[in-house]
């Protein structure tokens, strides 16, 4: 685990540091290699963009799965959204001020947190899923997202910490 995280965070700054030069240089890049497409570059500017999106995204699945598996009020749905985004911001903060061995050591305790809170999106994003796909048979685009979340989170085992916070990670 440990020596995946530090990778983690040397890997994601330089991606996104090379993907904005791409895109920065994008005429450039495209005239002096005729096998780099315009649309290449636009492809690569929504993979920065869907990177910067993402921990709202997965801020969003946790508290739709929590209020699918908790039937909970809007207000609390805000409250766990808060929660989670100050949670992201701490651990954010943590990282950059924070001593590594005393980083890893958060990281494999939010890594176990989560993995909790994840079995619980898991399974309201199920009971969703059953409801809306098989018994009422409606709504089969979201249905096609829960199940891909709940696909995703099957094949991720021992990462559930990292789409909640890759902001930080970065």
């Amino acid at each position: 685990f440990d020596e995946f995280f530090k990778q983690r965070r040397r890997w994601i700054p330089s991606t996104v540091a090379n993907l904005s030069l791409l895109i920065t240089q994008a005429s450039k890049v495209t005239q002096m290699n005729d096998t780099v497409s315009i649309i290449f570059v636009l492809f690569q500017g929504v993979l920065v963009f869907s990177t910067a999106i993402s921990p709202a995204t997965v801020i969003l699945v946790i508290a739709s799965g929590f209020s699918s598996a908790y039937k909970v009020s809007d207000s609390s749905i805000m409250g766990i959204i808060v929660i989670l985004l100050l949670l992201s911001v701490a651990y954010g903060i943590f990282c950059v001020y924070g001593n590594p061995q005393h980083q890893l050591d958060v990281a494999k305790f939010a890594t176990f947190f989560f993995t909790i809170i994840m079995g619980v999106v898991f399974a309201g994003n199920f009971k969703n899923i059953i409801y809306d796909f098989i018994l009422v048979g409606k709504n089969y685009w979201p249905c096609s997202i829960n199940a891909t979340t709940n696909l995703s989170i099957c094949n991720n085992t021992t990462g559930f910490i990292f789409p909640l916070t890759p902001s930080t990670m970065y």
